[in-house]
C-alpha cells in the first residue's frame, strides 16, 4: 500500500486498497500523504542518515545547524494532518526539542503534538531483597551487540564481581548478538578503539571459564 523512499517517508499508492485507509500511523517514517497520521518515533524525527548522530558531540555538545532536507520534512509534521507525534523516551524527546529550536517557524506547532509515551511493559515490584545464594539468570538481546549496550552490561557486571557484590557462581548471563559488529554510527567520529573490544572480550571469555 505504500512505497518506502530515502529510509525516512513513504508515499501513498494510488490504489482502491489506499482509498479504504483512515489514517496512517508509522514508526520513524513521515508519510506524504493528504490522510490523516501519526508517527512514533526514536531519537529524532525525521529520521535521517545525515542528521543520525549530529546531536552526538564533545563534551555533550549539540549542533543541529538549520538544513533544507531537514525543513522540507519538519513542515509535513506541523500541518493539521499530522495528528500525533509520540516519542518513546525522555531522552528523544530533548532531542527532538533541540532540533526544533533551529527551526523557529514549525517549533510551537510540533511541541503541541510530542507526547512521551513508553512502551508498554509489565512493572516488578519486589516485596523482598534478592537472596545472594541464588542463582540469578540474565539475558542480553542485541543483534548489534556493541551499539545496543551489551558493553556496558559485561563491565557492569564485571564491577559488581570485582567488588564482591555478587559472585559468578551466583549468575547466568546470556547473551544473544554479534560481537563482531563494531561500528556504531550514533558515536559518529567518536568510535571505541580496538583496546575497548580486546578488553570487553576477554571479560566475556574469562566469564566462560
Amino acid at each position: 500500500m505504500v512505497v518506502k523512499d530515502e529510509g525516512y517517508i513513504f508515499r501513498d499508492l494510488l490504489s482502491s486498497l489506499h482509498k479504504q485507509i483512515d489514517f496512517y500511523v508509522t514508526f520513524n517514517y513521515i508519510p506524504i500523504t493528504k490522510k490523516n497520521w501519526g508517527v512514533v518515533f526514536e531519537t529524532t524525527i525525521p529520521r535521517m542518515d545525515s542528521i543520525a548522530d549530529i546531536h552526538r558531540l564533545q563534551d555533550g555538545e549539540v549542533d543541529y545547524s538549520k538544513r533544507k532536507d531537514v525543513y522540507k520534512y519538519l513542515s509535513l509534521l506541523s500541518k493539521d494532518n499530522c495528528k500525533f507525534i509520540n516519542t518513546l523516551s525522555k531522552s528523544a524527546f530533548d532531542i527532538q526539542n533541540k532540533m526544533l529550536s533551529s527551526y523557529p517557524e514549525f517549533s510551537d506547532a510540533i511541541k503541541n503534538k510530542i507526547r512521551i509515551k513508553h512502551p508498554p511493559q509489565r512493572i516488578n515490584l519486589f516485596d523482598k531483597k534478592i537472596n545472594n545464594s541464588e542463582t540469578l539468570n540474565f539475558i542480553f538481546v542485541g543483534n548489534d551487540f556493541y551499539r545496543k549496550g551489551g558493553a556496558e552490561v559485561i563491565l557492569a557486571f564485571d564491577s559488581l564481581i570485582s567488588d564482591g557484590v555478587i559472585s559468578p557462581r551466583n549468575i547466568n548471563l546470556n547473551i544473544v548478538g554479534d560481537i563482531n559488529k563494531k561500528t556504531n554510527y550514533v558515536l559518529g567520529g567518536f568510535q571505541d578503539n580496538d583496546d575497548f573490544f580486546e578488553g570487553i572480550e576477554k571479560i566475556i571469555i574469562e566469564m566462560i571459564i
